[in-house]
């Protein structure tokens, strides 16, 4: 073998090697360039759903469930979770049936989910349900108190609000295993709502109270990182409180951030700065919220069906609104898509308020539960469906 065709050898793996390098940086280029058309969630859907018959439109055929439009739904994991004064059910994406508790009986349910947990109460009574993925894994019976509040982090951390005669209210933390990590008792002001961090180093508290004779609002800050054993309790100082300028909270929702929906503005906390999303005189119709983005639905006067629909990002950030001028029935946000529903259409929208997918017959749904996949579960009494575009 001469030295010439030695050389020629010697280049070939590199000329391959450097063509397959090529082919990958072709690829991320184009991934990253064309990543809303090329839509992984799409591909992660066809293979996902290849057994799913559906019709041309993406529609599977309905099936039976154990709930009335009355009920609570939502998402536990990747299952549809139903909320009743019977029990609580859970339904896979094909219909099947793969928990029914029917010794859970309150009677005004209230369902508390976040992400694989699920907490199952009601309002005034001393007990709370916890769910993770397809079980039930325990329970906090016989509270000191009525709960007034309770609410989930990913992590399966629970924050139940009592009210108790000794106090204006009384915050007790969880962990997954409901072991109670701290009790914070107040005195001078009423808490109507808590949440613990994604991170579980906080615990963020709604309290409302009054300053020089004025309503005021305010989120309370406690730090979680302690070294007290697990189960002991102890009273906690926040370390910081920022004032909600009279903003009523009507709900408080954990992810990254925390959100605070008010009767005037959007709150968001992230977890240095209190950014305020306001309303701008307009009134709130409807709203929904997922750890990533929130959607919200006013309108200039109290009633009609013509409202402007706003999707924000953690930042606080908003793009122009969409105009909707049908009645809406239901608001659903997971990932990074919300989810419309009236009478007639079903509309998926993405962040940038771009229309990603629409349905024109939704057969008499009343609740539509988003997928953070681009799929929605449609309810209706006795009976859902799943819409993959």
């Amino acid at each position: 073998m001469d030295q010439e065709e030695k050389k020629k050898r010697r280049l070939l793996p590199r000329l391959v090697i450097g063509l397959v390098i090529l082919v990958v940086l072709a690829a991320v280029i184009l991934l990253v360039a064309f990543r809303d058309q090329l839509n992984l969630d799409s591909l992660g859907r066809r293979i996902t759903y290849r057994s799913l018959e559906r019709s041309e439109t993406g529609v599977t055929e309905p099936f039976s469930i154990d709930g009335s439009a009355t009920d609570q739904y939502g998402l536990l994991g990747d299952d549809l979770f139903i909320c009743t004064p019977r029990g609580v059910r859970l339904y896979a994406v094909d219909g099947e049936c793969y928990y029914m508790d029917e010794t859970v009986s309150l009677s005004d349910p209230a369902a508390e989910i976040c992400g694989d947990y699920a907490a199952v109460y009601s309002i005034g009574e001393n007990v709370v349900y916890l769910y993770s993925g397809r079980d039930q894994t325990g329970a906090l019976t016989k509270l000191d108190g009525a709960v007034s509040s309770v609410r989930l982090n990913s992590k399966g951390w629970l924050a139940v609000v009592t009210q108790d005669s000794s106090y204006k209210a009384v915050i007790t933390v969880y962990d997954k295993k409901l072991d109670p990590q701290c009790s914070i008792r107040l005195s001078t002001s009423y808490a109507v709502d808590a949440v613990v961090t994604e991170d579980c180093k906080y615990l963020a508290a709604v309290t409302i109270g009054q300053d020089d004779a004025v309503f005021d609002s305010g989120l309370s800050l406690y730090s979680l990182s302690t070294s007290q054993e697990t189960g002991t309790y102890y009273d906690l100082s926040p370390s910081s409180e920022l004032s909600l300028n009279g903003n009523i909270v009507l709900d408080l929702l954990c992810g990254s951030p925390v959100w605070l929906v008010g009767d005037n503005a959007v709150d968001i906390w992230n977890g240095d700065d209190l950014i305020t999303w306001d309303y701008q005189n307009m009134h709130l119709r409807d709203y929904a919220v997922g750890s990533r983005m929130a959607a919200v639905l006013l309108s200039r006067n109290q009633t009609g069906s013509q409202a402007q629909l706003y999707l924000l990002g953690t930042d606080g950030s908003s793009s122009d609104p969409v105009s909707v001028s049908d009645q809406v029935l239901s608001m659903s946000v997971a990932g990074r898509y919300a989810a419309v529903l009236t009478s007639d259409t079903l509309d998926i929208y993405t962040q940038d308020q771009e229309v990603y997918a629409e349905l024109n017959s939704v057969g008499g749904a009343r609740q539509a539960v988003m997928r953070s996949d681009g799929s929605v579960f449609l309810v209706r009494s006795g009976y859902a469906q799943m819409f993959i575009p």
